[in-house]
């Protein structure tokens, strides 16, 4: 068992990296966004379904993919920080 002081630190560190790498994705679905209709706005991007284009292109849906999964990671590790720091 390690000391609660050391896990809170370590998922901290989790937490940032994994902000880092989710925004690394989003800006990486941004710019194949981008390539393919230079005027969609980030309030576009909210509703790709409404951009048949961008949603058949596989490096848009991947990097959006990845994205989206990271933030559910983040989440969850915020939670373990949260529920972690009532006991």
């Amino acid at each position: 068992m390690i000391p609660q002081e050391t896990e809170e630190m370590l998922l901290s560190l989790i937490e940032n990296e994994l902000s880092s790498l989710h925004n690394h994705y989003l800006q990486r679905a941004k710019a194949v966004a981008h390539e393919i209709n230079p005027r969609l706005t980030d309030e576009d991007l909210l509703n790709p379904d409404n951009f048949p284009d961008i949603m058949q292109d596989p490096r848009y849906t991947y990097a959006d993919g990845l994205a989206a999964g990271i933030l559910s990671a983040k989440m969850a590790i915020k939670a373990a920080i949260y529920s972690g720091s009532k006991d």
